[in-house]
């Protein structure tokens, strides 16, 4: 005790397998370049080996064995790979009897086994000089297979031999039976049965359909699902739903599934009782749902499955429109009396929290929900009774928390992860629930807002003010949802609108926001577009607020930010000529849009008509140093300049028709009659179309410019 002693560790085989698999260390970590790399170094291995030595009985016991030929393993397979650490190929050199075959991929050929060293052992190229880079063969062994010479064959005994044979005649049928019902052939031939089945068209169904079974007081109830299910189409339409789903999850025959669901709508068209089934089944059997939407990679295959429950979804909806959010008692139990409640409760409620987990995944699952909040009031009020808005928004901003830094009208992150499209479809979805709810415009003037979702006046659901506070209180309408008006435009102006039309500090708090990030210093001009065309259609809403919009796009607004241009938009402007013109230039193209519109023509020859003629004056001057084909086009440049000239009643400067006649004698000399015609054309446009288009009143200018307005607001379409 207590004495330090000589101590020997060793390993030793207690009992010898009929096969061994050596590994050789052809891969390390270099901790100096912090670098995974390959070991080319040479080594040789015999091609039979006595494992005698390394065992039991020769370390410990030390048994003195004459005939050692139960320890001889002979080589039978060499795994080699060529390459380096990171990527390279594998291949095989194996020995049937006494021959040897090279197995690379699909291509076996004969193998002379004396060429060993050369393609497996390693080491220098054999011609290598000392001046290469690289002298190491990059092709050797990597896994050696030895297999007994006295091949023993293991016998297992016990009790557990019948049972393992029954689970391998069991897996074996299983295989045989899922290569047989699952192959694509047997696919077609389900396909070419369903074409040729003489479906007859049912439509019409009573409200006993939407009940589930647990739900009825006799099973044989006329008309109810569990019977319409014994019919012979509904079993036909059966199969081959289920059927396409089972093979797409056995064989991954993404093309059949495809193909299938295209030939399976125009069933669930035909016998409306179909859409009920498949609702019910999805409602008690949620892993399909999982299976094809958040699990399957294929977008067809998502696309295609998502048309067909969107189909089922709207027939069930015509149903049961007026029975949706009502309560059946059923032996002391309340149940939904509607199916597609049923369903919502697992779609939106249960695989929301899936959805988060697989975000990349979700558009097709969040376009249907899309599709779902926009059938009814009476789903809206649904929606706010489960707290989904809630989640939906908190979904939403950790997402653009996550992924979007600095600039928030920066989307490359959310295009690079792949999580663009599902957030289109998640503000949509929140801009739609916002539309279908009843602000406090509605509320206290008693009126119908024009950008209210729905046309049944009869049922309405307030607008969640604590989510109302967040957008216009708490600024989140600059930090996320102005964000998303360069992927889903209509859906977020309609929004705005809505939460505008009629109340004036929501307004304003909006508009202060949007003036917040058109003052801000760091803000790219390719931006002001897209902030810009919100801040119009807010303008545009017609209510008695009109005039105060306008005035809030003028006023004196209270600097966030230390770094703002101004706290005046027209101080931004005249101040931005000598630093930045891009940004006046672009910011006055938005702003002369509004030429058009008699309020705002009318509030600026009032009020700002001084301050209008001096940024006039600016862009004439400036206009004239603009050269680089990078910044704002020429042809919008002129166009703004005309609007605000015809706006303040004064007429083109002597310079620029100057510049006209000089680009005309230009393109004569240059005898291009295309090129002159589309200037000529151009001219008129600009200066001749604009003036003959004015009256007494204001400015008329061509309809298709503002149609066409939403498609340049984009920076990618400047």
């Amino acid at each position: 005790m207590g004495r330090k002693l000589d101590a020997q560790k060793r390993c030793y085989f207690k009992k010898l397998p009929n096969t061994f698999v050596f590994t050789l260390k052809r891969f390390e970590f270099d901790y100096n370049s912090m670098l995974k790399q390959k070991v080319n170094d040479y080594f040789e291995f015999p091609p039979e080996i006595n494992m005698f030595k390394w065992t039991k009985d020769n370390i410990i016991d030390g048994i003195h064995v004459e005939d050692q030929s139960e320890y001889h393993y002979k080589l039978v397979g060499v795994l080699v790979h060529t390459g380096h650490a990171e990527s390279g190929h594998y291949y095989s050199y194996i020995s049937q009897g006494d021959k040897w075959f090279l197995f690379d991929d699909k291509s076996v050929t004969p193998f002379k086994f004396e060429n060993l060293k050369d393609e497996c052992f390693g080491g220098h190229h054999e011609n290598a000089s000392m001046y290469d880079w690289d002298t190491f063969k990059s092709k050797n062994a990597y896994l050696l297979f030895y297999e007994r010479v006295n091949f023993k064959p293991e016998i297992i005994e016990g009790p557990q031999v019948l049972d393992l044979k029954k689970k391998v005649t069991q897996e074996n049928s299983i295989y045989l039976k899922n290569q047989l019902f699952y192959s694509p052939d047997y696919l077609c031939f389900i396909k070419d049965f369903i074409c040729q089945y003489n479906f007859q068209e049912f439509t019409e169904v009573f409200p006993i359909i939407s009940f589930s079974e647990e739900m009825l007081n006799f099973k044989d109830e006329p008309n109810s699902l569990i019977q319409l299910k014994e019919m012979a189409s509904i079993k036909v339409i059966k199969l081959i739903t289920l059927f396409s789903y089972e093979t797409l999850m056995k064989n991954k025959d993404y093309l059949g599934f495809v193909n299938s669901m295209q030939t399976i709508l125009t069933l669930y068209e035909k016998v409306v009782p179909a859409s009920f089934w498949l609702l019910d089944y999805l409602t008690h059997n949620r892993q399909m749902l999982i299976d094809i939407l958040f699990e399957q990679n294929q977008i067809d295959v998502r696309v295609h499955f998502v048309k067909l429950l969107t189909h089922c979804i709207q027939t069930v909806h015509r149903v049961e429109y007026q029975y949706i959010n009502e309560i059946v008692w059923i032996n002391d139990r309340n149940y939904p009396k509607s199916s597609l409640e049923r369903f919502l409760e697992v779609y939106i409620d249960d695989l929301f929290l899936i959805s988060k987990k697989n975000l990349k995944k979700s558009t097709e699952y969040f376009l249907v929900i899309k599709l779902v909040v926009t059938m009814s009031p009476r789903i809206i009020r649904r929606i706010y009774e489960k707290k989904n808005l809630q989640n939906f928004y908190s979904l939403f901003k950790d997402t653009l928390n996550d992924n979007i830094y600095g600039n928030m009208m920066n989307l490359q992150k959310l295009n690079e992860k792949g999580l663009d499209s599902p957030m289109a479809a998640l503000i949509d979805i929140i801009c739609k629930i916002i539309t279908g709810s009843r602000t406090d415009g509605m509320k206290y003037g008693q009126l119908q807002s024009p950008f209210y979702l729905f046309e049944d006046q009869s049922i309405f659901t307030d607008l969640d003010q604590q989510i109302c506070s967040q957008i216009c209180l708490l600024h989140d309408y600059k930090k996320y949802i102005i964000t998303m008006v360069q992927l889903t435009q209509q859906s977020v102006i309609e929004m705005t609108k809505h939460i505008c039309w009629n109340i004036q500090t929501q307004s304003q708090q909006i508009m202060g926001q949007m003036l917040y990030m058109l003052l801000e210093n760091n803000l790219e001009w390719q931006y002001i577009d897209t902030i810009f065309h919100v801040v119009e259609n807010i303008i545009r809403i017609e209510d008695q607020f009109q005039k105060d919009r306008i005035d809030t796009l003028f006023r004196k607004t209270p600097s966030y930010s230390y770094y703002a241009k101004s706290q005046l938009l027209i101080d931004a402007i005249q101040s931005s000529f000598d630093n930045d013109k891009n940004y006046s230039f672009n910011l006055m193209a938005c702003i002369t849009e509004l030429a058009n519109y008699k309020p705002f023509q009318q509030y600026l020859l009032q009020n700002k008509i001084y301050e209008f003629k001096q940024i006039l004056t600016r862009m004439r001057i400036a206009k004239q140093y603009i050269y680089n084909p990078f910044t704002i086009p020429a042809n919008k440049i002129n166009k703004s300049i005309r609007q605000l000239e015809i706006l303040l009643g004064e007429e083109p400067t002597e310079y620029q028709q100057i510049e006209i006649e000089q680009q005309q004698e230009n393109l004569l000399e240059q005898n291009d009659e295309k090129g002159i015609n589309d200037m000529i054309q151009l001219n008129q446009q600009q200066y001749s179309g604009a003036q003959d288009d004015a009256d007494s009143t204001g400015v008329q200018f061509d309809q298709d410019d503002q149609n066409n307005r939403s498609d340049e607001c984009l920076p990618g379409n400047m």
